[in-house]
């Protein structure tokens, strides 16, 4: 699991590869528009590449709540032109709009 940033405590010593078992929170870039949520109309978009944005993202989540005993996971996916927070915990996801 390799996201663009991962946030650790300030005290954590990181040893050159990224430790899911010490993140306290995830951001993702993304250069084109592959934003797989849609603030009207359908909840997802059907792209390929929104599709394959949705499949990253919840493997980042996932992976997180799988390494640490965890009520929620916060997660920053960044456009070009703007951000989405998330909130991930084990009933499902809070997507605030663009």
């Amino acid at each position: 699991v390799e996201p663009d940033i991962q946030i650790y405590s300030p005290n954590f010593k990181r040893s050159g590869l990224s430790d899911i078992t010490q993140t306290k929170m995830t951001v993702e870039f993304k250069i084109a528009v592959d934003d797989a949520f849609n603030d009207s109309g359908p909840f997802e978009h059907s792209s390929k590449t929104a599709c394959d944005t949705l499949g990253q993202i919840t493997l980042y989540a996932t992976a997180h709540q799988a390494a640490q005993f965890r009520t929620h996971v916060f997660l920053v996916l960044v456009f070009p032109k703007y951000v989405r927070f998330m909130c991930w915990d084990c009933s499902g996801i809070i997507i605030m709009e663009k």
